[in-house]
C-alpha cells in the first residue's frame, strides 16, 4: 500500500556489499544479526506499532522518526492508525526520536516502536535477534572469520530462530562457507538431519532454493 515500506529480514547479499564498504559493526550490535534487515521507503510511509527481538537499525539515507514505548506500556488503542499519523500525537506516545542518516537506533526486546519516513528515500540496514560467531561469519559470508569462529564452535549450535549455521550460509548463497562447514565432520553430519528451521524442518537445501541460490543447491546436491 501506499502507506507502507518494504521491509526485508534476508538480505544477506546486501549486507555483504554494505559490509564491504563500511567500517566494522560495533561488537554490542554484531551479535544481533540473526535477521539482516533493510528498511525502505517514501516520504510519509511508515510501520504500524509492532515488537520482536531486540534489533538496531542504521540510517544510511533520509529521517526516519521512531515512536517508542516499554514492554509494559499497553500500545492497543494505536494499532490500526497510520504510523505518520503518530507526529500529531506525539504528546500520547511515551518516546520519539529522529534518526539521520549516519546514526543507529538500538532497540531492546519487546519494546513497542512505529516509524514515519521523512523525506523522498529512505533506507536503513540492520539486525535482529542474537547469534553466533560462526552464523555472523555464514550470514556475512566472511570466510576468515569462519575459520576462526570453527576453532570454538559446536556443531549443534542454534541462532536466536534455532538455525544451525549451515542454513545460514545457505540463505546468504555463502557456497565457500557450506563447503568449509561441511569439511568439518560434526558440521557435516547436519546435511542429512532434518534440522528445525522456524518449526518446519526445512533442510539447507531448501534454504538455499527457497532463496534462488543455484550454485549453493548445486553443491549441496553433488553432496
Amino acid at each position: 500500500g501506499q502507506n507502507h515500506v518494504a521491509l526485508s529480514f534476508d538480505s544477506y547479499t546486501i549486507h555483504q556489499a554494505i559490509r564491504a564498504e563500511t567500517a566494522p559493526i560495533p561488537a554490542l550490535l554484531r551479535k544481533l544479526q540473526s535477521e539482516p534487515i533493510l528498511s525502505l521507503g517514501r516520504k510519509d510511509t511508515g510501520v504500524d506499532f509492532h515488537r520482536h527481538d531486540e534489533n538496531w537499525i542504521a540510517q544510511v539515507s533520509g529521517r526516519k522518526v521512531w515512536f517508542l514505548a516499554p514492554p509494559e506500556q499497553n500500545m492497543q488503542q494505536f494499532r490500526g492508525q497510520e504510523p505518520c499519523s503518530f507526529k500529531k500525537q506525539s504528546k500520547m506516545i511515551p518516546s520519539s526520536c529522529t534518526v539521520h542518516p549516519g546514526e543507529v537506533l538500538y532497540l531492546p526486546s519487546e519494546w513497542h516502536h512505529a516509524t514515519c519516513n521523512l523525506d523522498d528515500f529512505t533506507v536503513g540496514v540492520g539486525g535482529r535477534g542474537e547469534t553466533t560467531l560462526v552464523h555472523e561469519a555464514c550470514g556475512l559470508c566472511a570466510l576468515d572469520d569462519l575459520l576462526a569462529a570453527l576453532t570454538v564452535a559446536r556443531a549443534d549450535d542454534r541462532d536466536v530462530f534455532d538455525r544451525p549455521a549451515l542454513h545460514v550460509c545457505a540463505a546468504a548463497g555463502c557456497v565457500d562457507g557450506a563447503a568449509l562447514l561441511l569439511s568439518q565432520s560434526a558440521f557435516a553430519a547436519s546435511i542429512d538431519a532434518r534440522a528445525d528451521y522456524l518449526g518446519n524442518g526445512e533442510q539447507a537445501i531448501h534454504v538455499a532454493a527457497k532463496n534462488g541460490h543455484i550454485k549453493m543447491v548445486d553443491m549441496l546436491v553433488d553432496r
